[in-house]
């Protein structure tokens, strides 16, 4: 399966996966945020897979309003202690 410009779709994982690990670490070093919010879509597995590795803890399970509709939504909490 290829992703944008013919990237493969793992390689696509691999580069989300490390912005995510940049925004998170600029969101504690540098803003001294004590924790973060985040949330997907519950059938967006790679967008929780991405959450579990940065350490965040499943929070609650929500309906939430997507471009495809409503949906579930998981809402997860990352703190400083289980992230960065």
């Amino acid at each position: 399966m290829t992703g944008p410009a013919g990237t493969s779709a793992a390689s696509g994982s691999i580069r989300l996966s490390e912005a995510a690990g940049r925004v998170t670490d600029y969101a504690f070093r540098e803003l001294d945020w004590p924790h973060l919010w985040l949330s997907n879509a519950l059938d967006n597995p790679g967008s929780r897979r991405i959450k579990e590795k940065e350490g965040a803890q499943l929070f609650d399970l929500l309906i939430g309003r997507f471009v495809g509709g409503e949906s579930s939504r998981m809402v997860w909490l990352l703190t400083w202690r289980t992230g960065g």
